[in-house]
C-alpha cells in the first residue's frame, strides 16, 4: 500500500516552486559515473556543474524525471552527490535507462524501496521519495508518478512489430503502472484535502509534444495513460501539471487544461547540453 509523504505547508500565498530535471545521462557525460553507457564527453573528466534555475526564490524540492544514468544505484549516487545538500525533497521516478543492467527484464518497483531507505537513514540533507511507491503532499498539492513507460500503441508500426522479451515486459509493466496510477488520481479525487495534483513521468504524456519529426511516438507515449487522463480530463479535474522527460526535446504548454513542462539533458550525441539548468515550475494550488 503506498503511503504519503507529508512536508511543511507550502508559503508564498499557496503556490509552491519546484526544479525540474530529466534525462541527465550522468554516465555518458562523467566518467565517474560510468555504467553501461560507453559515450563521454571529449576528454573531458565531466561536464560543467549543472546550473540552478532562474527565479525570485530558491525551490526546496527537486523533480527528477528518470534517466539519470544507466542503473539505480548509480543515479541515486549521482543525485546524492549533486543535489542531496541542495533541496529538502528529491522526487524520483523511474526512466528506461535506469532499468539498462536488468535487460531484457525489468527491476521491480520493490526493489528501489531499500536504497530509497538508505538514502533517507542519513537525516543530513533531502529526503528521497520514490514517487512509484509513495505519493507526496505538500498544503493541497499532491505529487504521484511512475515512469509509465509506451505500450507502442500510438507509433508507426503495429504493437505487434514488438514482440521479443524487452518489448513483451514493457507492455506489462507500461499497463502497470498506468492502472496504479489512475487508482491513486481516483483516490485523491475523493480527498477534499486535496487542490491540485502533479503528474511525474519519464515517458511524454502525449505524442502532440513531441517536437522531433523522426521520433516513434510509439516508443515515448503510454497511450492508455494520455487518453484517460489528458482526453477526458473530467475524470481527473485536480490534474493541473504534468512533468516528464524522455523526448530529449524540451516542452512547456498546455493541453486540455493541464500545464505539461519537459527539461531534458540529454545526451552529448544529440542536444550537446553542455550548459545545462534546473527549470523552476511554479505550482499554483
Amino acid at each position: 500500500m503506498k503511503f504519503i509523504k507529508e512536508a511543511r505547508p507550502s508559503s508564498d500565498g499557496g503556490d509552491l516552486a519546484v526544479d525540474l530535471v530529466s534525462d541527465l545521462h550522468a554516465d555518458y557525460w562523467d566518467r565517474r559515473y560510468h555504467g553501461v553507457a560507453s559515450i563521454v564527453i571529449g576528454p573531458q573528466l565531466h561536464a560543467p556543474a549543472i546550473r540552478p534555475s532562474s527565479g525570485p526564490r530558491r525551490p526546496r524540492i527537486l523533480v527528477v524525471a528518470g534517466d539519470t544514468t544507466d542503473s539505480m544505484p548509480a543515479s541515486l549516487r549521482y543525485l546524492d552527490e549533486q543535489f542531496r545538500a541542495e533541496y529538502d525533497w528529491i522526487l524520483l521516478v523511474d526512466g528506461n535507462h535506469e532499468h539498462m543492467e536488468s535487460r531484457p527484464r525489468l527491476f521491480p518497483h520493490a526493489a528501489v524501496e531499500p536504497l530509497v531507505r538508505a538514502w533517507n537513514e542519513r537525516r543530513d540533507g533531502a529526503r528521497l521519495v520514490y514517487l512509484p511507491l509513495q505519493t507526496f503532499r505538500i498544503g493541497g498539492v499532491a505529487f504521484v508518478g511512475s515512469c509509465l513507460w509506451w505500450d507502442y500503441a500510438s507509433g508507426r508500426r503495429s504493437p505487434s512489430h514488438h514482440d521479443d522479451a524487452y518489448s513483451r515486459a514493457v507492455r506489462v509493466r507500461a499497463r502497470e503502472d498506468w492502472d496504479d496510477l489512475r487508482r491513486r488520481l481516483e483516490t485523491l479525487n475523493t480527498d477534499p484535502t486535496v487542490t491540485t495534483v502533479v503528474v511525474v513521468s519519464h515517458t511524454v504524456p502525449h505524442a502532440e509534444v513531441l517536437n522531433w519529426s523522426s521520433q516513434d511516438s510509439g516508443t515515448h507515449v503510454n497511450a492508455a495513460a494520455s487518453a484517460g487522463i489528458l482526453r477526458e480530463r473530467w475524470r481527473f479535474p485536480k490534474v493541473k501539471f504534468w512533468l516528464s522527460g524522455h523526448s530529449h526535446d524540451t516542452h512547456d504548454q498546455v493541453m486540455g487544461g493541464v500545464r505539461l513542462v519537459a527539461n531534458p539533458r540529454g545526451r552529448p550525441l544529440d542536444h550537446n547540453r553542455v550548459w545545462y539548468a534546473r527549470r523552476s515550475v511554479l505550482i499554483r494550488e
